[in-house]
């Protein structure tokens, strides 16, 4: 990098010191007008696969399938007179039931896949003229139990899903900056050492002592 870096400021008698910029830049980037973290449990019945013996020894594992799970901006409400507005929430979620034995056998009769179904939820965030919405998973997590409907055992599953919502716009930023990054030399992976150029480059030349 260059002569100055970024980072904290020192401290001098209790008050940060920062060197005054040396220019004022216009940036264009992607600022965050709002965010929340959203937590969502959802409870799933899937029927037992037909053949299917699960003993009370047996470990039922049930993951979150991704891609296959995602989440989305299903509709972008009018903003109210302090520009907050409605979001829906889209989320697909799929999810895959698996059973293992004692001995960490899988038994493949009763493996079953769930989904894709869709949940919506609400959100109520600052999203002004311009703006539009986003949204990950940031993390899932599911698990199982077996339980007894209409007399026929039946996987209950909890599932949660993190979703991050953001509200966005492109927008350009004056900031204070020192100028441009100026990049350090790569770092090359270690390997065995070789010489380089080698020392035999070029043909031996006749000794003028030998005639």
């Amino acid at each position: 990098m260059g002569e100055i870096q970024p980072g904290k400021c020192p401290v001098v008698l209790g008050e940060p010191q920062c060197p005054p910029p040396t220019q004022i830049d216009c940036v264009e980037v992607l600022k965050v007008y709002d965010q929340c973290i959203k937590e969502e449990i959802i409870f799933r019945e899937v029927p037992v696969p037909v053949g299917c013996i699960i003993d009370p020894t047996d470990t039922i594992v049930c993951e979150v399938v991704f891609p296959d799970t995602t989440c989305s901006i299903f509709s972008f409400g009018t903003p109210d007179p302090n520009n907050f507005r409605s979001i829906v929430i889209k989320q697909t979620v799929t999810i895959r039931i698996r059973v293992f034995d004692a001995a960490g056998n899988e038994k493949p009769l009763c493996a079953v896949t769930d989904g894709p179904f869709q949940q919506f939820q609400d959100v109520f965030l600052f999203a002004p003229e311009g703006t539009f919405g986003q949204c990950r998973i940031v993390s899932a997590r599911c698990e199982c139990t077996v339980i007894t409907v209409d007399l026929l055992p039946t996987y209950f599953c909890k599932i949660k899903i993190c979703k991050e919502i953001q509200v966005k716009a492109l927008v350009k930023l004056l900031v204070p900056s020192y100028g441009f990054c100026q990049p350090g030399p790569c770092v090359v992976t270690p390997q065995e050492e070789f010489p380089c150029p080698p020392e035999d480059l070029f043909p031996p030349q006749r000794d003028p002592q030998q005639g």
